[in-house]
């Protein structure tokens, strides 16, 4: 979900239309605005059903303490992946 925003996820938009065609791309832009569509409503109902107001809570809920911590990990990494590597290992 967190990549079919809009963002700097954009920029490849270009690149995408270049490679798949506009046929292609635009039908694949628009299955992943339905995936996410059903995604955020499939959250919602749970959080309606469970009364639980956060991610990492309806985890809990439906998975288990594991499953909180599991949410919390990827959280954590997701914020942290799109940081530069170290310059040691940077090309060039």
């Amino acid at each position: 979900m967190c990549n079919a925003m809009l963002g700097s996820g954009v920029l490849g938009f270009p690149y995408c239309f270049k490679s798949c065609g506009v046929v292609l791309s635009v039908g694949l832009v628009f299955l992943v605005a339905f995936v996410t569509e059903m995604s955020l409503n499939f959250l919602l109902y749970c959080s309606e059903l469970t009364g639980k107001r956060t991610y990492p809570s309806l985890a809990e809920a439906s998975l288990g303490r594991k499953g909180e911590l599991l949410v919390y990990l990827a959280i954590v990494l997701l914020q942290v992946s799109p940081l530069p590597a170290p310059p040691s290992e940077m090309p060039g």
